[in-house]
């Protein structure tokens, strides 16, 4: 029994791409592990810290206001303005009580010595200013004096001093999960760096394998008939559908040799003997082929297609080509010895022979008079010989522009006047023209050819599309 090998060229294609699948599940749960980590840090940093220094601020102008409060009024002269700055300092400490008490869901361990040290001194300057307030209301501008330079001025500095303990804090803890977002950043940008580089270094591997394996072999293959039973005579080698012949492909197409056209405009050939001859043929040979020219398979052997989308703003333009190469065509069996009003002349008769040297520049040949029908016998057998002769054979592959369309989609503004949720406009043509064919065929679809003239040539067709989002 044959040993088979470790690996088979199924498992050497396939495990690259699972090791791709499997490297792509990963790095997409770690990004979304990332992502959260990152999205936690950031709300912690943009909701927390940063609120946090916003709310103390606040409590330190609010302080810093009601001390100024005190002092304004110790200066007031009269009394219905000393009333006045009582009940705005009350107004200030109310909203200071808020500040504190909404303060506190920012406060952990780390700082809650510090905000209750702030709430004591805080009650301790309330507990002053209404001294200070006394004071200055019975007159006794000294003492008022006195409290606001000693005790009250006491209180905001420990306040001032709190506030800053406490910044200092947050930024310690902001400056944390900032190092832990550029931590979690670094990790990602490794992480995508190995996934690409294994990725990279699979999809490689993948590819040599399916180039060495599968294209390499497969371009080496040989269509070629080594046994064949039947026994095919020369007309069916040299009709436009092919025929199979021992020691060529499937479908090989046959003609016979052209040997240029006579002084009179006569086409001559090389028949079955290997003798020049203008009629003497024998379309029903059946041992005598090797004087047949090989062309080519008449089925193509490489057709694709390649397209792409070029975006820009709301404009989408859609190109998309198809081609074929590999296979020869037989042109239209349209010369005869003889024609009548009935019959359609294709282009090449503008090139025929028409004059005594023509047989130098052309190769087409005259349009026969019936005095020449007269002279030379079975001159339709020269005419069909060189219907199927190798000057009447053109290269079948092709490329077509398949499709290509332009769209555009409407701006929000306008959409939304509409009331609709999208709104685009469309152009596309379809078979709109071949960049590339034989000249030989004039014009005439190479696909046409294939589909042994019995269908009609692709249509270009043009196509005009709104598309509405409700």
């Amino acid at each position: 029994m044959k040993k088979q090998g470790r690996f088979s060229t199924k498992m050497i294609i396939l495990i690259p791409v699972f090791v791709i699948g499997i490297i792509s599940i990963i790095s997409s749960v770690l990004a979304v592990k990332n992502i959260r980590k990152v999205n936690e840090n950031a709300t912690q940093i943009a909701n927390g810290y940063m609120v946090c220094i916003a709310d103390l601020g606040s409590i330190q102008i609010e302080t810093e206001k009601i001390h100024r409060l005190g002092l304004s009024h110790i200066v007031a002269t009269d009394l219905d303005s000393m009333i006045s700055l009582v009940d705005v300092i009350r107004s200030e400490q109310t909203v200071l009580d808020e500040y504190l008490s909404d303060f506190e869901q920012f406060i952990d361990d780390s700082d809650r010595e510090n905000y209750e040290a702030i709430l004591s001194n805080y009650e301790g300057l309330k507990y002053e200013n209404a001294n200070l307030m006394a004071y200055s209301a019975n007159g006794n501008k000294e003492a008022a004096y006195a409290l606001a330079n000693g005790a009250i001025s006491e209180y905001a500095d420990k306040i001032d001093q709190n506030i800053m303990a406490i910044q200092e804090v947050v930024n310690n803890n902001a400056d944390t999960a900032k190092q832990q977002l550029t931590k979690v950043y670094k990790y990602s940008l490794t992480v995508s760096f190995v996934t690409i580089a294994v990725s990279t270094a699979s999809l490689l591997f993948a590819v040599f394998s399916v180039l060495k394996m599968v294209i390499v072999p497969l371009s080496k293959t040989k269509n070629e008939i080594t046994d064949l039973k039947s026994h095919a005579n020369v007309l069916s080698l040299i009709s436009g559908n092919g025929f199979g012949r021992e020691g060529y492909p499937v479908r090989g197409l046959f003609s016979i040799p052209f040997a240029g056209l006579t002084e009179d405009g006569l086409p001559t050939f090389i028949n079955q003997d290997g003798q020049k001859t203008i009629s003497s043929f024998n379309f029903q040979e059946y041992e005598k082929l090797d004087f047949l020219k090989y062309e080519g398979p008449a089925a193509p052997t490489n057709t694709g297609s390649f397209g792409n989308i070029l975006t820009y703003k709301n404009l989408k333009l859609n190109v998309f080509v198809t081609y074929s190469f590999g296979n020869v065509i037989r042109l239209d069996p349209v010369f005869s010895n003889a024609y009548s009003d009935l019959d359609a002349m294709p282009k090449e008769f503008k090139n025929r022979w028409m004059k005594a040297g023509d047989e130098n520049v052309t190769n087409i040949p005259t349009i026969v008079s019936t005095r020449m029908n007269q002279q030379y016998a079975y001159l339709n057998m020269a005419y069909n010989a060189y219907n199927y002769s190798d000057v009447r054979i053109a290269d079948g592959g092709f490329i077509r522009l398949k499709e290509i369309s332009l769209s555009y989609d409407l701006p929000a503004k306008v959409i939304n006047f509409f009331r609709l949720n999208k709104l685009q406009l469309k152009l596309q043509a379809t078979n709109l023209c071949l960049l590339y064919a034989d000249s030989k065929l004039n014009g005439q679809d190479p696909e046409f050819f294939r589909s042994g003239g019995v269908s009609t040539p692709v249509p270009k067709q043009f196509t005009f599309t709104v598309r509405l989002g409700l």
